[in-house]
């Protein structure tokens, strides 16, 4: 459990986090926002939306079928860090309230295996994310580098703002995962034992050797894995990788007629030259873009 200084730093902490990330969401719609009205409704057939929306996301079936290779290493940090989620929670509630609160942890079904997801699923994300690293910064792959010439590209990504943003990531993700393990471990080191639900926790404790004084680990290892999470949720907003985010509700909010089936939006309005009244051919504006047309690019389909 941590001290009440280190309890009040990080209540402070979150909270600063957490309006900066909120400043992030509200530029997001109000960017939205300002594109024009729909030809359909956005919430017709809500539960075959919703429903949809779901399944692709948690298959996910289009990363899978279309780079099968690269979707099976993206499934390890797509499930591992959906499931941090709950980590993240929990890890939060042990600093703020004392371990025998949470005796559940220590032996019933329950805590066993989420002791095993946070520890295999943690293992999984560093192996996606080497991958990934090795794929973009190694391998140097050509279809993260593939850019169309006949599109118009934002300029800080023409001078490698992609790989910047995806090195932060991934290294946020990495090290994330990386001391919340050293964390678990160094807790097992203090308490002197290894437990059989996490493999991968004690291999670090044995590593690290059994000692009282370990618990400085668990220390360093739950203010540098939260403190990234607070770090990081202003910088999420800002990034691609809202994406992750964003397209669940992309997903939902498609085009579909009054049967429920998809209809195809994304393209521009056909243009009409022989209509004398037209004062404006095609779009000026980011205004004069459909709703769905400016969140495609936040939700990165």
């Amino acid at each position: 459990m941590l001290t009440l200084p280190e309890k009040v730093l990080f209540a402070l902490l979150a909270a600063l986090s957490l309006s900066y990330t909120y400043l992030g969401f509200r530029q997001i719609v109000a960017v939205v926002r300002r594109g024009q009205p729909e030809y359909y409704s956005r919430t017709n057939r809500a539960f075959a939306r919703f429903r949809e929306a779901i399944i692709q996301t948690l298959t996910q079936v289009t990363v899978f079928r279309g780079r099968p290779i690269v979707g099976f290493f993206h499934s390890f940090i797509f499930y591992g860090f959906s499931f941090y989620l709950l980590v993240n929670l929990v890890d939060i509630a042990e600093g703020y309230f004392p371990r025998h609160w949470f005796s559940w942890s220590a032996g019933p079904l329950v805590g066993n295996w989420f002791r095993a997801g946070a520890d295999i699923f943690g293992f999984l994300v560093l192996i996606g994310v080497i991958y990934f690293l090795w794929r973009r910064f190694i391998r140097n792959d050509v279809q993260l580098e593939r850019l169309n010439e006949s599109v118009l590209i934002h300029p800080n990504v023409r001078a490698g703002g992609i790989r910047r943003d995806s090195f932060i990531v991934a290294a946020f993700i990495f090290f994330h995962v990386g001391f919340r393990l050293f964390g678990a471990g160094s807790l097992l080191a203090a308490e002197g034992h290894v437990d059989g639900w996490q493999p991968v926790a004690s291999t670090i404790a044995r590593c690290l050797g059994f000692d009282p004084n370990r618990m400085i680990g668990w220390h360093v290892g739950w203010w540098t894995s939260l403190g990234l999470i607070l770090a990081f949720l202003p910088y999420f907003v800002r990034s691609k990788h809202i994406h992750l985010f964003v397209a669940p509700i992309r997903l939902g909010l498609g085009p579909r007629d009054r049967t429920g089936e998809k209809v195809g939006t994304g393209a521009l309005d056909p243009i009409n030259f022989e209509d004398e009244t037209i004062e404006q051919f095609g779009v000026a504006k980011l205004e004069q873009f459909r709703f769905t047309q400016i969140l495609d690019p936040y939700a990165c389909i």
